[in-house]
């Protein structure tokens, strides 16, 4: 037994419709049924162990501990972005793990001890749930950002070189491609807080009503997780950005190449 309501029979019987997806994409010969079985199997191990060690993490509940699992999230989030952005790690980690540190552990104490008003700002319960939240978020969409940024610029090297030859600053010029990559990675955003409610109910909004919070409840929680949510996104782009143009481009305002990795 699971939980009072999902049994390890319901699970499985939701999981056996891979079976018919796997098939289907056998006929029409679409081939990602083996990163999709294990991308599955790799979510449903992660969250098993996720779940056995946060529950003794609750139990514990020390304050040092529920920090430094907050920066092995950052360092993981960090690695990924370096990784699915094909940039180079020495140059980019530790610039990353501040940048989005400091504003994820800004927004949690600020969720926790001024919004919530919780006696424990430091609670595992409030401080890991909301971190994952709001790191998964932010780090999306510093990816979007990062590859629309780094892809216009390589693609339209020319227009950029045009303007440095009109007299244009480096800050002038990589501007039009700063505003396209913040587009990008905020305009999702915009879209779900525009919709959310009348297309879709989010994950956490619902789950709290399963859970038996009342509707209102469940809403006035996610009203602030949104908001938090896109502050964030906004905060940790607009920094991350910036950064990107300060190390990116050499003293004669030319990309470097020396930022991606070897395989880019």
């Amino acid at each position: 037994m699971v939980s009072e309501q999902i049994t390890i029979w319901g699970i499985g019987i939701l999981l056996a419709f891979f079976i018919p997806i796997v098939i289907s994409n056998r006929i029409i010969g679409l081939n990602i049924n083996k990163e999709m079985i294990i991308s599955v199997a790799r979510m449903i191990v992660q969250l098993l162990l996720v779940g056995i060690y946060l529950q003794f993490l609750f139990q514990w509940n020390y304050a040092w501990l529920n920090i430094l699992y907050i920066g092995i999230m950052v360092i993981v989030s960090a690695m990924t972005i370096i990784k699915s952005c094909k940039l180079k790690k020495s140059r980019f980690f530790l610039l990353l793990f501040a940048g989005i540190g400091i504003p994820l552990f800004a927004s949690v104490f600020l969720l926790t001890g001024v919004v919530l008003q919780i006696d424990n700002m430091f609670d595992a319960r409030y401080t890991i749930t909301l971190s994952g939240m709001l790191l998964g978020n932010c780090m999306r969409s510093i990816i979007i950002s990062f590859n629309t940024f780094y892809n216009d610029m390589r693609e339209n090297e020319d227009t950029y070189l045009l303007y440095l030859s009109l007299g244009a600053s480096r800050a002038q010029a990589v501007k039009p491609t700063i505003i396209k990559a913040m587009e990008a990675a905020l305009k999702p955003a915009i879209a779900t807080m525009m919709t959310i409610g009348l297309v879709s109910l989010p994950g956490m909004m619902t789950g709290q009503m399963l859970g038996g919070s009342l509707p209102l409840t469940a809403i006035a929680y996610q009203i602030i997780i949104m908001a938090a949510i896109f502050i964030l996104q906004y905060t940790g782009i607009s920094v991350m950005l910036r950064i990107a143009v300060n190390i990116s481009f050499t003293k004669r305002d030319m990309l470097r190449k020396d930022i991606f990795a070897k395989n880019n």
